[in-house]
């Protein structure tokens, strides 16, 4: 899915973060803004995660990197997921007990 600048909440002038659904899983991925010539380009920040090589017997830098992003589920394990993190900074949802409009 292509990013588009009104999908990303942004934090400063060129990072932000994007909520992405892949088959019914959303996640948190993480956005950088830059100017390439003229045109500003949005991208993923990419990182190269830890795996376990069977072979070796130990944890190893996977080979291609990936999309940064935090796993947050399914809609309704997501949508807990963000509560308790607003609530955990002592904020409050304003839609609490209604239904979510998306």
């Amino acid at each position: 899915m292509p990013l588009a600048n009104d999908a990303v909440i942004w934090i400063t002038k060129s990072t932000g973060v994007t909520i992405e659904n892949y088959n019914d899983k959303y996640a948190i991925k993480s956005v950088r803004k830059y100017l390439k010539g003229q045109d500003e380009v949005l991208t993923y920040d990419w990182i190269y995660i830890e795996e376990y090589d069977k072979e070796k017997k130990k944890r190893v830098m996977s080979e291609k990197p990936r999309p940064a992003s935090i796993y947050l589920g399914e809609k309704d394990q997501a949508i807990k997921a963000l509560v308790s993190m607003l609530r955990s900074l002592g904020g409050t949802p304003e839609l609490e007990g209604q239904d979510v409009p998306f």
